[in-house]
């Protein structure tokens, strides 16, 4: 949490922003510090780089491209942290909200694993595992399937899991996940000692970043990816 000791964050003794994602450029992992809150029409999303060199930046913003790709990131990001906290006041009454808990843990996992030295291979896995887990959740809250028929019909099948919420509704952005499958290394090989670039963990942990995002999209009134693609110029650099 942005150099704040843990023993504050253990303790309850820090009030600040409560997620923080990161954004690969140019084959760097650079933190992205969500805000609590946003108090003006205008946001500068760049600010939310908070180690990113002036130098860096600039060639962001200049890369259109680029720039978009981090826009859409940054209202995923937070449109995940602000969902997540309204789902927790008030989640359905329904078993398959343990399955919400877990993509938590493993999303932020993800992140943990590559906002380090050297990014860690196992966020490849744990990417794999929390847009499994968005998808199931999705398909449990929204269409009705139990957490017993989700895990027997599909275990860790993510092309029949995104092709059943195709089918069930094709109008959700989670659709979109369909082609981003190849993405992940197979279930099979998280045992395996296989490294990954960093280009491969990033394409991992944005479909990641993406599922449970629009999970939580679909389960809360928070949507800052639309509104920001809605009002062109409300989001400056």
């Amino acid at each position: 949490m942005n150099e704040i000791p843990y023993e504050y964050l253990q303790g309850g003794g820090y009030f600040g922003p409560k997620f923080t994602g990161v954004f690969l450029f140019e084959n760097i992992f650079w933190r992205v510090v969500i805000p609590i809150a946003i108090g003006t029409p205008s946001v500068n999303t760049v600010a939310s780089l908070v180690a990113m060199p002036d130098d860096f930046k600039r060639r962001l913003i200049e890369d259109v491209r680029k720039r978009e790709l981090y826009k859409a990131y940054w209202a995923d990001c937070l449109d995940y942290d602000q969902g997540r906290h309204y789902f927790s006041m008030e989640p359905p009454k329904d078993p398959a909200v343990e399955l919400v808990a877990s993509v938590d843990r493993d999303l932020l996992s993800t992140i943990s694993d590559l906002a380090q030295p050297e990014p860690n291979a196992n966020a490849m896995h744990n990417a794999r595992l929390a847009t499994e887990k968005a998808m199931k959740a999705f398909l449990c809250l929204r269409h009705s399937m139990t957490i017993a028929a989700v895990r027997k019909d599909f275990q860790h099948d993510l092309g029949k899991l995104a092709a059943e919420v195709v089918k069930r509704d094709p109008q959700s952005e989670m659709a979109e996940l369909v082609p981003e499958i190849g993405n992940f290394a197979s279930y099979s090989d998280r045992y395996a000692d296989r490294p990954f670039s960093r280009l491969e963990l990033w394409a991992a942990y944005r479909c990641a970043q993406f599922a449970a995002s629009a999970l939580m999209r679909a389960l809360t009134p928070y949507n800052q990816r639309a509104a920001m693609a809605r009002v062109p110029g409300k989001s400056r650099y």
